[in-house]
């Protein structure tokens, strides 16, 4: 994939070279190579929707990309076994308390337990975040020039003012019906064929 995006965007296809690299980074998200490439494409492709753009703005400013790329950059491995070390530690805590006869120890036991409690429902609820994020988000990448409409159909009507989405720009897809995409972007939302954008992620 790292291979192919370079290529790709060595011939311009910023299209193809954007889905590619996204899905690297995705698979590795901590490959400085794959980062490093994917970054300069975003770049072009920011570069070129401001060119195209009368407002000067791209169309990436959805937060829920943000988180996505957040959560995909987090290692699963990692946080869920910090988080496991937490509760253990937790539990440490308490027998540390329950068996100590010194006041000072059994003290310093109840404020550090507080503290890893805290760490740890905090660790839980990213875990639990991550996955949810993960799923729900479901970035896309545009590959090829788009016709948004109001309705999963050809009769539906055309968006008025429609955005600049160059091929290369990454969005988020809150529904899918019948070879359609509904796309959204910043506070807006529209629907395209899906032939128009391809997944990050595959199902």
């Amino acid at each position: 994939l790292y291979n192919l995006g370079t290529a790709a965007a060595h011939e311009d296809d910023y299209g193809t070279a954007r889905l590619r690299l996204e899905q690297a980074a995705y698979l590795a998200p901590w490959d400085e190579d794959v980062e490093h490439n994917r970054s300069i494409v975003e770049r072009i492709v920011r570069l070129q929707t401001i060119e195209r753009s009368r407002t000067g703005r791209t169309m990436e400013g959805d937060e829920t990309l943000f988180w996505w790329r957040t959560a995909a950059h987090t290692n699963p491995h990692l946080l869920g076994l910090g988080t496991g070390v937490l509760w253990l530690l937790a539990a440490a805590c308490i027998r540390i308390r329950r068996r100590s006869d010194v006041p000072a120890v059994r003290d310093a036991a109840v404020v550090a337990l507080v503290v890893l409690v805290f760490a740890a429902l905090n660790a839980t609820f990213g875990v639990v975040a991550r996955r949810h994020i993960l799923e729900t988000g479901r970035p896309v990448v545009v590959v090829a020039k788009l016709e948004l409409r109001e309705g999963p159909n050809e009769a539906a009507k055309l968006t008025r003012k429609p955005p600049v989405m160059v091929p290369g720009t990454l969005v988020r897809v809150v529904d899918q019906r019948d070879g359609w995409v509904k796309l959204t972007w910043q506070t807006d939302a529209a629907w395209t064929r899906s032939g128009g954008v391809a997944f990050v992620t595959i199902d």
